[in-house]
């Protein structure tokens, strides 16, 4: 694994490997920073010669452009995702969930569909890969219409597990934070307590619903 600090344009890797006949992969994840629900991870490998101004970080797409973008993706490439439980966060940490999950979506992909990769490009973690070269860098998505896919595919996958969570749920409003810690998200948490599915490693010292009540009638509760 290769972690790049220098310049380049976007998409440097893909147009190299493109101009060799081979294919360049993509890996990014969501859900690194929630307090609840599962890290999901993807990995894609988009067709030679193809990409899209759909292709940007999914963080600031809105849910019409999102989806647009992961249409274009299912027509133009291949993809694998893995969905690492927040059990797995909470006994392995967070860092090294990501990347068993980052391993994991490569290694289905590359068994299932056998692309002939040259890289395998990556948002900022060290992963290694046998038999394809890796590359890391920052900033992954807005450099690499590859790893901008990877975020996408792994946002829309994650996004429809915690819709989902939300109807079993709904005291959290997970269909709408998707399990990060908004003012919302923690005020539910103080009232109602922890779920199953919330991770016990990012909650730190938690007040019960039976603590929170005292703090409710004083006015503290933010």
């Amino acid at each position: 694994m290769v972690k790049i600090k220098y310049k380049f344009i976007k998409n440097h890797f893909e147009k190299e490997s493109w101009a060799e006949n081979c294919l360049v992969c993509g890996v990014d994840e969501v859900g690194r920073g929630c307090l609840a629900g599962p890290l999901v991870t993807a990995a894609v490998v988009l067709n030679k010669g193809k990409t899209s101004s759909l292709l940007q970080d999914s963080k600031i797409l809105d849910e019409n452009e999102l989806q647009k973008a992961f249409a274009w993706i299912c027509k133009n490439g291949i993809f694998s995702y893995s969905v690492v439980s927040h059990r797995v966060v909470d006994q392995q940490n967070i860092y090294q969930a990501t990347l068993i999950s980052m391993a994991k979506s490569v290694n289905q992909l590359m068994m299932s569909a056998k692309p002939h990769l040259k890289y395998v490009l990556v948002d900022s973690m060290p992963l290694e890969i046998f038999g394809v070269e890796v590359r890391s860098f920052d900033k992954g998505e807005s450099k690499s219409s590859s790893i901008a896919a990877a975020s996408i595919v792994a946002k829309v996958q994650r996004d429809r597990i915690m819709q989902r969570f939300g109807k079993i749920f709904p005291a959290y409003k997970l269909e709408s934070n998707k399990g990060y810690g908004t003012k919302a998200h923690w005020n539910a948490l103080v009232l109602n307590n922890k779920s199953i599915i919330h991770r016990l490693s990012f909650l730190g010292n938690l007040e019960t619903k039976d603590e929170s009540a005292e703090y409710e009638k004083q006015g503290m509760l933010f």
